[in-house]
């Protein structure tokens, strides 16, 4: 009881409560990076086949993760090229597996080229010589592609030509592909 005769009770509430610490590396500060990151205590290749078990991945993607990580440019490099010497790492593996998943969710061949290029800096044309026959992306192939998609998930706006066309090319479809199923999807509405 307090001086007044009223009882006051007192709570074990602590406003900030005690969080756990987390367990220092056991890196030294002699191995800090010059910009102030630390290093990594595991090698670089290590941290390659980790990142390969969950995914394949481009040599370009897996430069830019370690370098992130805190590893340098040059270690980066060799545990790469180590990587695509044994086996590991295949940019033409990776850009075949990711056109054909790229091309199951529907995408079209102008935005899989783009993401190939600006995402994993994987050059597209080799892989596009024969127009993507073989990928299922010849026009013929993607215009019926396109149609289906347009049956599936038609436009909601006054203009249905124009938001037609619109959805197609903002799924990456080539404008003369989307401008083709768009006349065909519109003549299979009637």
């Amino acid at each position: 009881m307090n001086s007044e005769g009223r009882g006051r009770v007192v709570s074990s509430f602590d406003p900030e409560p005690s969080v756990p610490k987390r367990r220092r590396s056991r890196r030294s500060n002699s191995e800090a990076h010059a910009s102030g990151v630390e290093r990594p205590s595991t090698p670089p290749f290590d941290r390659i086949i980790r990142l390969c078990a969950q995914r394949d991945r481009s040599q370009h993607e897996l430069l830019e993760r370690l370098v992130r990580a805190g590893y340098t440019q040059e270690e980066s490099q060799s545990a790469v090229e180590r990587a695509v010497a044994c086996g590991l790492v295949s940019d033409s593996r990776f850009a075949e597996a990711y056109i054909r998943s790229r091309v199951s969710m529907g995408k079209g061949r102008v935005a899989i080229e783009r993401e190939l290029q600006r995402k994993f800096g994987i050059d597209p044309a080799p892989f596009f010589e024969d127009e993507g026959a073989s990928y299922g992306l010849s026009e013929d192939e993607q215009t019926q592609r396109a149609v289906a998609f347009l049956l599936k998930h038609e436009p909601r706006c006054k203009d249905v030509w124009g938001g037609a066309y619109r959805k197609l090319i903002a799924k990456g479809y080539a404008p003369s592909v989307a401008s083709r199923a768009t006349r065909e999807w519109f003549e299979s509405r009637d």
